[in-house]
Order: structure tokens, then sequence, then C-alpha cells
């Protein structure tokens, strides 16, 4: 088989490859966000086999969290608004019936688990439209005015996101940078760790910026996950970054640019982090499997 034979397999399959200065390769597959050093090209299909796949830097900081009590309460917020609308929508109904049957739902949890996800009502529901909104605003925002175009692409955008798109916009013409690498995929073969962050760029002084753009709160994870990626731009070879920043986007067309100092060895704990706790489950749950023999 030929390379280019191998090139368009690859590509059907989803996967992008990525050459880093320093001579390293690894494949990246945007669908399900994976990062793997090899393929299996000999089978029927192109698979990423489990020894050679590389966790993402994402993956790697939300060990940081620690405390979740946050993240339950949003869930809980977004259930409770969604069976406040159905009940709301029940209790508008002028038949008795009607009403009854509108409010059925109401009967036991998993019934009203599920009105809400058929409803796209819940916690679940929001939290994955809030990702597909920081993926477009990214993707038709960032990525299209760091490729060259004059304003985001605002044809692209669902009702209301046009504000994040604004934000963008403002903080590109406020900010006037010079793109050197836009969406770019770096990696640490050793550490086993891959990311994408969202710009690089040159500031009026001449010097390399690294920038990721946020949608959502402010996370204690960002300065790790943008040493990181600090890191591996050097190791992969692309050179040294003189500073970093995140820029938070606000539904109502503004931003903040929030300067982040490097933090390697905190970063470099979180992988460690990371690492202990897969051990660990790795060894509960073969404790488990041998108690139950």
């Amino acid at each position: 088989m030929t390379t280019v034979e191998h090139a368009d397999l690859i590509a059907a399959a989803g996967f992008t490859v990525h050459e880093f200065p320093n001579g390293e390769r690894i494949y990246y597959r945007d669908s399900d966000h994976s990062y793997t050093r090899a393929l299996n090209l000999s089978g029927p299909k192109i698979t990423a086999p489990q020894e050679h796949r590389l966790t993402a830097v994402s993956t790697v900081v939300k060990h940081l969290y620690g405390d979740s009590t946050g993240l339950i309460n949003w869930h809980a917020e977004q259930d409770r608004q969604g069976i406040a609308a159905l009940a709301a929508e029940g209790l508008g109904c002028d038949d008795a019936s009607e009403m009854r049957k509108a409010l059925s739902f109401l009967r036991d949890a998993d019934s009203i688990g599920a009105a809400l996800a058929d409803a796209r009502l819940g916690g679940d529901e929001a939290r994955d439209e809030a990702g597909r909104r920081g993926t477009r605003t990214h993707r038709h925002a960032f990525e299209a005015l760091a490729s060259g175009m004059p304003v985001p692409a605002f044809d692209e955008f669902q009702p209301g996101e046009d504000g994040l798109a604004r934000a963008v916009a403002g903080w590109w013409l406020d900010t006037d940078p010079l793109p050197v690498h836009s969406e770019l995929v770096v990696a640490d073969i050793e550490l086993r760790i891959a990311g994408r962050f969202d710009l690089s760029y040159v500031d009026r002084n001449g010097h390399t910026v690294l920038v990721d753009l946020k949608t959502g709160k402010p996370s204690k994870t960002w300065p790790a996950q943008l040493s990181l990626y600090a890191m591996f731009y050097d190791r992969c070879g692309f050179g040294r970054i003189d500073r970093m920043e995140v820029v938070m986007a606000s539904v109502d067309g503004s931003y903040r640019t929030l300067p982040i100092e490097r933090c390697d060895a905190d970063a470099l704990a979180a992988v460690e982090c990371y690492r202990s706790s897969r051990r660990l489950e790795s060894y509960m749950r073969a404790v488990l499997k041998e108690a139950t023999r």
C-alpha cells in the first residue's frame, strides 16, 4: 500500500497528522478529541491501539477540581429549571385531562429524567450545549480571524451566540495580534500527553503569546492547562512562549483578558496526580475482582 493510500485512509478515519519541528509525529481526531502516537493500518479499518494513545491535557487537569459540589449544584439547578419549565407548560393546559397527561412525567424520577432529556432541558443537555457553543465560538470566530477573515463567520452561529463572536472580534481589534499558530496540537511523547490550544501570536513588543479562549466560568485548572501547552510548545520545537493569557468571552459581547503566570511545577504535579488516580483505580478494581472470586 502506498503512502498516498495510507494518507487517504487516515483522513477518511477522521485523523489528521501532526509533525513537529523536533521530528516527532502524532495523530489527532477531532470527533472524539483523541490523540495517538501510532495507528493500526493493517486491519479492516484504521484504529488507534490503546498502548499508543495519549491523554489529553484537559483530561489531566480535571483532577485539580477536587470538590465537585459546584458542578453538582449547577446540574441540579439546570434540572430544577427544566422541571419548572415543563410543569408550567402542563399547568397552562385548559383541559383537565390534557393537564394530567402533560404533568404525568412527574410520577417518578425515571420519567422526569426521560422528559428532561427529550426536551433537552436537563443538566447533561445544558452541559453538552455549553460545550457545543464554545466549540462554535472557537471555530467560527477565533479560528476564522486567525486564518485571515476580516470578521467572524456570524452566519454560522446559533441564535444568542453572536455576543460571543462580538467579544472575540472586540479582543482581536483591540489587541491586533500577529498570528503564529492557530488550533495547534502539541505533545510530550515521554509524558504521553497531548493537547490543542487556540492561538500563539506575536504582540506589539515582539513577544510570543499563548492565548486560550474561554466561554465559561473561571477555573483553577487554567494555569496548569496553559503551562502544559507552553511546555509542550517548547519541547515540540516550535519555540518559547514569553507569556500566556486567557480571553474570557461573554454572551453580552464583552471580554476580559486574564494574564496567566507559568506554573510548571504545579502542572507537572497535576500530571502525577492524574497518574496516581489511574493507578489506584486500577489497583482497587483488581482488589475487588479478587475478592469476588
